[in-house]
């Protein structure tokens, strides 16, 4: 098996190897062949989610809008423990003109 060298200066050494080298020669290429197909489908997948990132409505506020439906649950529960004609009047005054709205 024929080795080649590529210094950083452009020059190019081939060194032939046997035997044992070579069976070790051709196991780190295999290796360093299955490692750059892992980075690659790791890079693929990544840039999946990077792109899926970019459709991201970044104006939408998850804090805000878990707190908006903790304060709405509350306010639900609350009124539930009411009489019937309490529940009744609160829905007339306000909720009937300005119903509460879920995401």
């Amino acid at each position: 098996m024929e080795i080649e060298y590529k210094f950083v200066t452009g020059e190019k050494v081939h060194i032939e190897v046997y035997g044992e080298f070579e069976e070790i020669m051709l196991e780190l290429d295999k290796n360093l062949k299955n490692n750059n197909r892992k980075e690659t489908r790791r890079n693929e997948s990544l840039n999946a989610v990077e792109k899926s990132l970019k459709n991201v409505d970044e104006s939408f506020d998850v804090y805000e809008q878990v707190l908006k439906r903790l304060d709405e649950d509350k306010l639900y529960k609350s009124i539930s423990q009411l009489k019937p004609h309490e529940q009744e009047l609160i829905h007339k005054l306000y909720l009937d003109k300005r119903p509460i709205t879920r995401i």
